[in-house]
């Protein structure tokens, strides 16, 4: 099976109230956006039982409605995540089938004999003992099983065959043959066989007599091995972390797959923690690269791996202390060596409503240029209410107000994915993935010490093996070395050594780089030696810089000052085509040269910027740019010139808003008089709410808004309100109630939470107007209504007038040029966080991250012209939180986790024009 086709396949959260009609405006959405399709994904907010009747009825709906879009449809497997539950229904149905935890515990005997599922007895030391040999005040070490409710056995076949039952053969029966048509990919998610929130070891009720076919010893007597430095306690982890890999993958993985096939559909989807750290996947899911060698399509989870600054080709480490080159560079060699090159990426996970598309950009050129070609973001959201909203945002739709810009955002990953399919990845150095060494470390007293067994204080741990190897990635990376890593236990399997090179499936290496470590496999050891007897090239011994620095490069004569540049190189047929990315802050001077003769030069955005004989010097690679450079012998095209020194400034502003401006409000007074914060009341309980708006000359009310008001019963001025009438841009979960006519002076609302369930969310008021937050005593920083004046230049509006706005702010002014000539550039200066530029009712340009330039030729002309420039935010100050004073440091926006402080201050993403807008020659 191939993979399945597209680019960019977002997972589609249905996670409310999701009807025939809302599936089939989201479609038309995702088609005219330019996504490839969308993955199916019961989720947090879900009103419809998963796989009921209704379910299935709507999912074949969803199929139809793709197929007249000529959208594929992917079906994520779960409800919720990890997959393999069935909704939980497998465990609770079968609790036998619960995922086993293999734990350890040091006590009396007596108080151990009363452990459920005990496995084997030992001294405190590590000997074996009979249980009835010992006295109940005798101290004792038990290793015995624990069950983790959350998840099952996937080491056991029948948890297997019973998801394959309930899941996949519902699917099939419900669609036909909409399966393997429209429908093509089935995707899995954070599968694993031990869940990484229980200390232990995997386990399952067969382990130990599978561990002594396989082996060829028992296995009982060697668990102390497995958590303290005894002897022999190197080989016996890796005997014993190989075994549960090998019955993951015969057991879970290759019989799912095999269904896939069987049904026409690709089988993709990630492990559990397969961002890192080493330990955790070494733990939950022994290796990355043979679990990516048993799928279609290659699949990674690029959670955590957030670095605000964009520093991924500058620093090894993210925001949250992960390695992400280990990541992409493991999963983009499976499939360029044993695959069909088609590697996948859940992106974008929790970043957050304040994500802007400047970071996402960074983030994404990056990532992709490490080799992955077929996005999945994470994700879109049919709802967004209540815990919807907050459930890892953000949603890659019309919920954000710069996703306006999203056909060309699209296009763009689109097109750089296209290009990194083209022919096959030209990699000629390959680095030995240290899997055994990470086994043979991982003791589990490194998570949890058993008492008397000793612990050697200089061995070798799994963050020592992944520090030096996230090092000498970061370094041939900075080198601009293309690099794969090789599997051990796929290079046993696959490595075959002739003509001076190493071949692993489709890839020959000329270069092989051993990095540090205290264990490597036998069949490592050999494939080594026949390399070495043949003339390939094995480095082993030098620092991470030294390696790179005597390592083959596809581009020796790339010259650039310092920088982030990263170099991908392609082999299409006999011809070699290279892809540039600038990943840093500032422009780059670089001089290709990849040889004589005439060449072309890409842009990712569209379009030639040079065609020719590429010069020594003169070229210049903009920040976040991206280019694709190949054999052209077409007419001569110059460099584009890039913008001069003479500028004139542009000042003369007016600014007007396209959706009415909201005002939120998260507290009120209850029966008592008392300010209280709505998240923290129960709604049954609380009584009826009040809140008191006073509305100033020159402010106009539009409407009521928010997520509940149906259910509120909500009064102005005791007068009660028609039922909603509309709905907010950003979300048809955001009700809207006409409020016209309302007089200035002191007004005031009031709820009836009683017919709620769960937390009673925030309500708001549209307004043609501004707000701003002041602090009163007693009630903390609350939302004052003010008439609307015009923001201050370079204003984060924001913090000056708009702290809740969502949808575009329009900046507009009239240029009067006598000679337009010369002006070749306009220059936004600094934008928060995208725009879109006019220029007499003619879309210029779409700009989502830096620079902020726009070409002028042929644009301007003489006399008077119009000048909007649309400036578009986040949906941060929309959906919040808004009161989270951690926010920009979590990893998603938190839900019941915010700081319950009233007194807390808003906590605001920052957008605007900040400028200095100049015309520059």
């Amino acid at each position: 099976m191939r993979a399945p086709p597209g680019s960019v396949v977002p997972f589609w959260f249905w996670n409310g109230e999701v009807d025939e009609r809302r599936i089939e405006t989201q479609l038309a959405r995702a088609a005219a956006e330019g996504l490839s399709g969308l993955a199916v994904h019961a989720r947090a907010g879900n009103r419809i039982p998963y796989l009921s009747p209704r379910w299935l009825e709507l999912v074949r709906h969803a199929a139809l409605v793709a197929r007249r879009h000529g959208l594929s449809l992917w079906l994520y497997d779960e409800e919720d995540y990890p997959s393999g539950t069935a909704g939980r229904s497998i465990q609770a149905a079968e609790p036998a089938l619960r995922q086993r935890v293999l734990v350890w515990s040091t006590a009396p005997a007596g108080e151990l004999a009363t452990l459920p599922e005990p496995v084997a007895w030992f001294q405190p030391d590590g000997s074996p003992v009979d249980p009835q040999d010992l006295a109940n005040e005798q101290p004792a070490l038990l290793f015995h099983v624990q069950r983790a409710d959350r998840y099952v056995d996937t080491l056991d076949p029948a948890s297997c065959h019973r998801f394959l039952a309930s899941t996949h053969e519902v699917y099939a029966a419900a669609l036909g043959d909409l399966l393997g048509s429209v429908v093509t990919a089935v995707y899995t998610d954070d599968v694993n066989y031990h869940l990484q929130d229980r200390k232990g070891l995997g386990w399952t009720a067969d382990l130990p007599g599978e561990f002594r076919r396989r082996r060829g010893r028992d296995l009982l007597p060697l668990l102390p091995a497995l958590v303290g430095d005894l002897p022999g306690a190197a080989q016996a982890r890796i005997d014993f972390h190989r075994t549960l890999l090998e019955l993951f993958l015969e057991r879970w993985v290759v019989p799912q797959r095999a269904w896939c096939a069987a049904h026409g559909v690709a089988f993709l989807g990630h492990l559990r923690g397969d961002e890192g750290p080493l330990w955790m996947l070494s733990e939950q899911c022994g290796a990355a690269m043979p679990f990516y060698a048993a799928e279609d399509v290659p699949s990674i989870d690029d959670y955590l791996l957030r670095a605000r600054d964009g520093g991924f080709a500058r620093r090894e480490r993210t925001d949250h202390g992960l390695a992400p080159i280990l990541l992409y560079r493991q999963a983009a060699s499976v499939a360029d060596q044993y695959g069909d090159g088609i590697v996948n990426s859940e992106v974008g996970a929790s970043l957050g409503w304040d994500l802007t598309p400047a970071e996402l950009h960074r983030h994404l050129l990056f990532e992709q240029l490490m080799g992955i070609n077929q996005l999945t973001p994470h994700a879109v959201s049919a709802c967004t209410a209540g815990v919807a909203k907050r459930d890892h945002p953000p949603s890659f739709a019309g919920q954000l107000p710069w996703w306006e810009l999203a056909p060309a955002v699209v296009a763009r990953w689109s097109r750089l994915c296209a290009w990194l399919r083209e022919g096959q990845a030209a990699v000629e150095v390959v680095v030995l993935f240290p899997t055994s060494a990470a086994w043979a470390a991982l003791r589990g007293a490194d998570r949890r010490p058993a008492p008397g067994l000793s612990v050697a204080a200089d061995a070798v741990s799994c963050d020592d093996l992944e520090s030096g190897l996230a090092a000498l990635a970061l370094a041939l990376v900075r080198a601009r070395v293309p690099f794969h890593f090789a599997d051990e236990l796929l290079l046993a399997q696959h490595g075959a050594v002739a003509d001076s090179q190493l071949q692993l499936g489709h890839m020959r290496y000329v270069a092989v780089v051993v990095p540090p470590a205290a264990t490597w496999l036998p069949d490592t050891q050999a494939v080594l030696e026949r390399c070495r007897a043949a003339g390939v090239e094995v480095h082993e011994g030098l620092e991470a810089v030294a390696v790179a620095a005597v390592l083959p490069s596809p581009m020796p004569g790339l010259q650039s000052g310092p920088g982030e540049l990263v170099l991908h190189v392609r082999q299409v047929g006999g011809e070699r085509r290279y892809l540039l990315g600038n990943c840093g802050d500032a422009d780059l001077a670089v001089s290709p040269a990849p040889g004589p003769g005439g060449w072309r030069i890409e842009a990712l955005e569209g379009g030639v910027v040079y065609r020719g004989p590429l010069p020594a010097a003169g070229l210049v690679l903009p920040r976040g740019a991206c280019w694709h450079v190949r054999r052209d012998d077409g007419p001569v095209v110059p460099t584009a010139v890039p913008p001069g020194p003479h500028t004139r400034a542009i000042t003369d502003w007016r600014w007007r808003l396209e959706q009415p401006t909201v005002a939120w409000w998260d507290a009120a007074e209850d029966a008592s008089g008392s300010w209280r914060r709505l998240r923290d009341l129960d709604p049954t309980t609380c009584g009826r709410l009040t809140i008191p708006i006073e509305v100033p000359p020159g402010v106009r009310l539009r409407g009521l808004i928010g997520e509940q008001l149906a259910r509120l019963s909500p009064t102005w001025d005791n007068r009660p309100l028609p039922s909603p009438d509309g709905h907010h841009p950003a979300s048809p979960d955001l009700s809207v109630i006409s409020l016209e006519a309302v007089a200035p002076g002191r007004h005031r609302l009031a709820l009836d939470p009683s017919r709620l369930s769960g937390r009673i969310e925030d309500v708001g008021l549209l307004l043609d107007g501004m707000v701003e937050l002041e602090r009163e005593a007693g009630r903390g920083w609350l939302p004052r209504l003010r008439p609307w004046r015009e923001p201050p230049a370079g204003a984060d509006l924001a913090r000056h007038g708009l702290p809740f706005h969502w949808g575009p702010v329009v900046a507009e002014t009239t240029l009067d040029l006598d000679d337009p000539t010369g002006w070749r550039w306009l220059d936004l200066g600094s934008v928060a966080v995208a725009a879109q530029v006019l220029i007499d009712g003619v879309v210029v340009a779409e700009l989502d991250h830096p620079p902020w330039l726009v070409p002028l030729a042929g644009r301007l002309r003489r006399g008077p012209l119009q000048l909007i420039v649309r400036v578009f935010g986040t949906a941060q100050n929309l959906f919040g939180p808004h009161r989270n004073p951690l926010l920009g440091r979590t990893v998603s926006a938190p839900g019941e986790g915010e700081a319950q402080a009233p007194e807390d201050a808003y906590h605001l993403a920052p957008f605007g024009l900040h400028g200095p807008v100049l015309l520059r020659s």
